[in-house]
């Protein structure tokens, strides 16, 4: 793939990425939105919370049959 198949891409997604990747990703380009396989996002630590809120990533919990929704 040569990127050409992204250019019109506006937000990238990403899934279950720890906050160690997620900064590295940070560094190149922030994703828009990170999916994480828990039942909720008041069960992720605070610091990972805050860390995704300061870059405006949104955080979506899909896990423990809860559904979606987003967490600030």
């Amino acid at each position: 793939m040569t990127g050409e198949e992204f250019k019109n891409v506006k937000h990238w997604g990403t899934l279950c990425l720890g906050q160690s990747t997620l900064g590295a990703l940070c560094e190149v380009r922030p994703p828009y939105v990170n999916e994480l396989d828990v039942r909720d996002c008041e069960t992720l630590p605070k610091e990972y919370i805050a860390f995704a809120a300061s870059k405006g990533i949104q955080l979506w919990a899909s896990g423990g049959g809860a559904g979606c929704g987003t967490c600030d």
